[in-house]
């Protein structure tokens, strides 16, 4: 919320009946924290991210740091993973294409056994990570 944001709020419940005491300006500080709350749940929901249980800000700045870190671990699990799609969906047309030929020969296509192994083996650790 920006200045004018906050003193159009102080006017509208000034007018409904909140005082400036003690008392009212507790109750006007919750009111502006709130506020800030629902802007920043908003803004996460247009961004596709979950609030969470959204209880304050920093809740929300918590869930907000773990999607972020889930979908990095995913989108570098993909990345790790691509070579040992390329390999399973060349076997499987090879497989499926030409099956009275020779078994399929990974070195053949250029793969590398130990490469694909590795491979697999980032992937589970990348995933992992997110099990901590």
């Amino acid at each position: 919320m920006n200045k004018e944001d906050i003193i159009k709020l102080a006017i509208e419940h000034t007018i409904s009946g909140l005082k400036f005491d003690e008392d009212g300006l507790e109750r006007f500080a919750k009111l502006v924290a709130e506020k800030e709350r629902e802007l920043v749940a908003n803004w996460l929901m247009r961004k596709g991210f979950a609030t969470g249980h959204g209880d304050s800000i920093v809740d929300m700045l918590d869930e907000l740091e773990w999607q972020v870190e889930e979908k990095e671990r995913e989108a570098c699990a993909k990345i790790a993973n691509k070579s040992y799609r390329i390999f399973r969906d060349t076997k499987d047309a090879h497989d499926r294409y030409s099956p009275n030929l020779k078994p399929f020969n990974p070195n053949a296509f250029g793969f590398s056994v130990d490469a694909i192994e590795e491979s697999l083996r980032i992937t589970s650790a990348i995933r992992a990570r997110g099990q901590e």
